[in-house]
């Protein structure tokens, strides 16, 4: 947005996208489609450090300050306060886990399978097979 001639503010998923376009224009050329807001754009707003993503910068940013209920606890928090793997899940893809806090969903915690003998992380079960 250009606030008056030759000053122009943009947020910080925009500012990336601009600087990476510089550094590799080929990624102009290339059109992706955002898995979460559809939108069709350059690759240079999915482009990573040695990879690229499915969603576009603007939708992560937009992720980082979106609430979401802990399914244990009841508390809003926000999206990085989630683990890893169900942070960037959105409500289509839920996989009938339940969407747990760091602090409700610790990765240390462990149980036995009872049919395979195996200690398996507390996500490998469903909810209502704990004891």
């Amino acid at each position: 947005m250009c606030v008056r001639p030759g000053h122009w503010v943009s947020c910080s998923a925009c500012a990336t996208a601009h600087r990476v376009a510089q550094k590799m224009p080929e990624l102009l050329q290339q059109q992706m489609r955002c898995v979460k807001c559809g939108t069709l754009k350059s690759q240079n707003h999915f482009a990573r450090v040695h990879l690229v993503t499915p969603w576009c910068r603007q939708c992560e940013l937009r992720s980082e300050f979106e609430y979401i209920d802990c399914q244990q606890c009841r508390k809003k928090k926000l999206r990085m306060e989630f683990p890893a793997e169900t942070r960037h899940r959105t409500e289509e893809e839920s996989t009938g886990d339940l969407m747990l806090c760091l602090q409700c969903s610790p990765a240390d915690e462990t149980y036995q399978c009872t049919v395979c003998e195996v200690q398996k992380n507390r996500r490998a079960f469903p909810q209502r097979t704990h004891l």
